[in-house]
């Protein structure tokens, strides 16, 4: 299943579970680490995930539509890095080690395995799913120019009620982007399609604003 096809059932999911509104909204900030994979840190290394971590902090704002589907608005700014000991054999690369630093722009759509209420005390948490897509700036590592690309977004998280007005949840998202160029290395008759990931996890604290427009939340 390509990236496509996978995002059409992701909002096929969203569309069928639309019942019962919430309407709630949260705005917070986030704070965790950030990393890359691509040419400096291989996909098959069995630490590629966890592989020299940035730090990583943000800004979001929720809208919590129903129990069981939200939107989330993010801004998020994050550092990379990878080293020449990672290249494989038959890559060029145009530096011994690379650092760079990611800015991105995102909207994603959150489906919450378990009926959730942001703010209401007996929704405990509730493990969720998210996808969606953003926009994001980065310095080549090469010649520091600034790029914008376009990144597809993935992940999974937890949710979890704290008091009456403040939530909070931990996440991870990979991002697959459309561009080979955050590292500065350079395949030999490889696969230009072969792009570069990077990925957000950490910690998210949000303060509840409830809609008050709609009658149908007690909360």
């Amino acid at each position: 299943m390509n990236r496509h096809k996978a995002f059409l059932v992701f909002a096929f999911l969203m569309i069928n579970l639309s019942g019962g509104f919430t309407q709630t909204y949260e705005v917070g900030i986030f704070g965790g680490a950030s990393n890359y994979l691509g040419d400096m840190n291989p996909y098959y290394n069995p630490s590629s995930l966890i592989y020299k971590p940035g730090l990583a902090g943000g800004l979001l704002a929720r809208y919590n539509h129903t129990k069981h589907l939200s939107l989330r608005l993010s801004a998020l700014y994050g550092e990379i890095s990878g080293s020449y000991e990672n290249v494989p054999a038959g890559y060029i690369p145009g530096q011994q080690l690379f650092s760079t630093t990611v800015t991105e722009l995102s909207l994603k759509g959150e489906v919450n395995f378990l009926p959730y209420v942001a703010g209401d005390p007996s929704s405990r948490f509730t493990p969720y799913i998210f996808g969606g897509s953003g926009g994001f700036v980065f310095n080549h590592a090469d010649d520091g120019y600034k790029f914008r690309r376009l990144s597809y977004i993935f992940g999974l998280g937890v949710k979890l009620h704290v008091t009456k007005a403040v939530n909070a949840g931990v996440d991870w998202g990979m991002r697959s982007t459309t561009t080979n160029k955050l590292d500065g290395v350079y395949p030999v008759g490889g696969n230009p399609k072969n792009n570069d990931w990077y990925a957000f996890s950490g910690i998210h604290v949000t303060i509840r604003f409830k809609d008050r427009s709609s009658a149908v939340c007690p909360y």
